[in-house]
């Protein structure tokens, strides 16, 4: 929060080159992440990301007053959490993360390739995590 706050208010959205985050995606990613991504999963569902664009929040403002609010949420979410909780949702957020990776890296390959077979041997691997 300090260091968006440090951010002058002309440099939130601005950018170095297209299609990199600015300040304030950045902002917006660390706060949707950690709600939507995080809290989500440890309690056994599974992400409700949807991106971190301005229409989330837009202005200095707005975008610390999101992140807040995130983390807010996440905490109330969280609170009552127990050891024994965290210990009986963690086999599925592993498996749940894992998969999206192995999605994200070998998805695009088609079903010959070796990498189609490197998905099928971690979909082994998460039925026994």
């Amino acid at each position: 929060m300090r260091v968006l706050r440090a951010v002058p208010l002309e440099k939130l959205e601005w950018r170095h080159a297209a299609g990199v985050f600015s300040c304030g995606d950045l902002a917006r990613h660390i706060a949707a992440t950690e709600r939507y991504t995080f809290a989500e999963n440890v309690l056994g569902r599974p992400s409700r990301y949807h991106g971190c664009g301005p229409e989330l929040a837009s202005g200095h403002e707005n975008v610390v007053a999101f992140m807040e609010r995130m983390h807010r949420e996440t905490i109330e979410m969280l609170k009552d959490l127990k050891p024994e909780d965290l210990n009986r949702n963690r086999a599925r957020v592993v498996r749940v993360m894992v998969k999206k990776k192995v999605n994200r890296h070998f998805g695009s390959y088609s079903a010959g390739s070796s990498s189609a077979a490197a998905r099928r041997i971690m979909a082994v691997r998460l039925h026994a995590v």
